[in-house]
């Protein structure tokens, strides 16, 4: 199980998934799973986003209407998911136009409650780009600067807080290891309790794994530190900060390991799986497939330079593509994102025109998302 993403969609696999090929684990299992994909597989995956190469799945082909990409996609959905156990939502919007929205399969496996639209799921690591424009939003305004250090903003005793800047945390290149495996090494298990202040403990005490700026490698603790900066600088909570600077206009919602009606439950290994690690800023946004390809759209507003800014200056992956502000660019200009944790699956893909957006949301890493995502963007891209 991962709770972050790679840097994007790709069809040569799924991000978190990498680091799960072998099988699911179950959330309270005794491997030492990560919230993120390893820095290695997030660069391999945002290099190869819409690659070229035969997609997974064979049963679709490119669209030759919006009537024959919806009729595949229901067909894509209905063959790769049995109606008696989890599943997935996926929603494509075109010129801001929602053109096509499915589901199918379970959101509660033993009552029986379908997935349908309305049908919340938690999206993991493509939160990160709601904390990434919250953060530039806040330094538009003129409450920190993106230069500004860690020690800056935060009262914070790491000895690198005075050299880790905000663009650092942004981008993935402050060297900060993952506060997962921090957690991991302080004690904490899958089916312990730990909130923010525990993440930040255990981020505050150790060193750095190389010097900011040097390189990309990708952690959680990043944005773990940019929610806190946030609430620190605005003396707002990080929910209210994002729904008011960053989908005021939805019912998207901040809510770690959410119990509500509306959220999905979540499946690994044929088992639920039920993780109460309650950090934010890194995840933890739980919306529907269609509320989260609409949002996509704001990539296209070329006036508001804050959305600009999150793509302006991308640091280098290391693999031919770029991170920008919890968003990644790949060598064609498509933006993507996945996340993943507690058995969630979630997928979200620009093109590099911005025309298009796609969003996949499942709740069990037992489907065959790549077969999904892949079958999706033969259709769509």
């Amino acid at each position: 199980m991962s709770r972050g993403g790679a840097a994007g969609t790709g069809r040569s696999g799924t991000g978190d998934r990498a680091d799960n090929r072998g099988g699911a684990q179950n959330a309270r299992g005794s491997a030492r799973v990560r919230r993120s994909a390893t820095a290695a597989a997030a660069a391999a995956l945002l290099s190869t986003l819409l690659a070229a190469c035969a997609p997974l799945d064979a049963g679709t082909t490119p669209r030759t209407s919006l009537a024959d990409g919806a009729a595949q996609s229901d067909a894509l959905l209905t063959r790769v998911i049995a109606s008696d156990g989890p599943g997935c939502a996926s929603a494509v919007v075109i010129d801001d136009e929602l053109v096509w929205a499915g589901e199918a399969g379970l959101a509660d496996v033993d009552a029986g409650r379908p997935i349908d639209a309305t049908t919340r799921f938690d999206i993991a690591s493509v939160s990160k780009q709601f904390t990434g424009l919250a953060v530039l939003r806040l330094a538009e305004a003129g409450l920190f600067s993106t230069s500004d250090s860690v020690a800056d903003v935060l009262e914070f005793e790491a000895s690198w807080a005075d050299e880790v800047t905000i663009t650092d945390l942004l981008q993935h290149t402050s060297g900060i290891p993952d506060y997962t495996d921090l957690l991991f090494d302080a004690g904490f298990e899958l089916d312990d309790v730990s909130d923010q202040g525990d993440a930040l403990d255990v981020i505050e005490g150790t060193e750095l794994e190389f010097e900011p700026g040097d390189r990309f490698s990708y952690s959680n603790s990043n944005y773990v530190l940019l929610a806190s900066i946030a609430e620190e600088a605005s003396g707002t909570d990080f929910a209210t900060i994002l729904a008011r600077e960053v989908y005021p206009d939805t019912e998207m919602r901040l809510e770690p390991a959410s119990t509500a009606d509306d959220v999905a439950l979540s499946y690994e290994g044929g088992s639920e799986s039920r993780v109460e690690w309650l950090q934010i800023g890194d995840g933890s946004v739980v919306a529907t497939a269609t509320e989260l390809a609409q949002w996509g759209t704001i990539y296209a507003d070329t006036s508001d330079p804050a959305v600009q800014a999150m793509t302006d200056g991308a640091a280098d992956d290391g693999a031919g593509g770029q991170y920008g502000a919890g968003i990644g660019i790949d060598p064609e200009g498509n933006l993507g994102h996945s996340g993943g944790w507690a058995g969630f699956v979630t997928l979200f893909w620009v093109s590099a025109d911005r025309s298009t957006v796609m969003s996949l949301l499942c709740n069990s890493t037992d489907l065959d998302v790549d077969a999904l995502a892949n079958g999706m963007l033969t259709i769509w891209e």
